[in-house]
């Protein structure tokens, strides 16, 4: 296991359901689109409107959603850490959830997964950095790593190749929205 690290004005720690609840309310808008489409919670509320017709994709309404999910990402993963930000006034916040969970019929494939605020953007190399540290941590236990991206969060796709993921060419739709999913997938660099 990664012991707590300090790089910069970031710590990595061990993620609890606490991390998840304060990070929730701060997710970044493509994180929260993302939990929306990949959910099919958009479904049940009538094709992203709320009852008054306003878009619904936005945090009056998906609030619920991501703290529900972000607390069952932690329960299943074998490991998850949370990325404490310290800001200047000596307080410190969640800025990102991560983690990575067995694969339900194959013990050699990971599935990692990750959500953010916008605030990982004021530290963008510490971020990656950290990042980096914990897949090597996933590695340790899977082998392979492979998940699903929504098309539409640009920036989680980015950050994905920057980290050696591959994407299949194929788009996936997971929902009654049509809204079209990337596999991605890397492999240990162990020899």
């Amino acid at each position: 296991m990664v012991k707590s690290t300090k790089v910069s004005k970031l710590e990595l720690v061990k993620a609890t359901k606490k991390h998840a609840i304060e990070l929730a309310p701060n997710l970044k808008q493509a994180d929260l689109e993302e939990i929306a489409a990949d959910s099919g919670y958009l479904d049940r509320v009538y094709l992203g409107r709320d009852y008054h017709g306003r878009n619904c994709l936005d945090r009056t309404c998906l609030d619920s959603a991501p703290t529900g999910l972000l607390i069952k990402s932690i329960a299943i993963s074998k490991i998850a850490y949370a990325l404490i930000y310290q800001n200047k006034d000596g307080t410190k916040e969640v800025i990102a959830l991560g983690g990575v969970a067995p694969h339900p019929t194959d013990p050699q494939i990971g599935i990692p997964w990750a959500c953010s605020s916008d605030k990982v953007r004021t530290c963008p190399r510490s971020f990656m950095d950290q990042a980096r540290q914990a897949l090597t941590e996933f590695y340790s236990h899977f082998p392979t790593l492979t998940n699903f991206v929504y098309s539409q969060n640009y920036t989680a796709i980015r950050w994905l190749r920057r980290l050696g993921f591959g994407f299949s060419e194929d788009y996936l739709v997971f929902d009654r929205l049509n809204k079209p999913f990337l596999m991605f997938c890397t492999f240990s660099k162990k020899e």
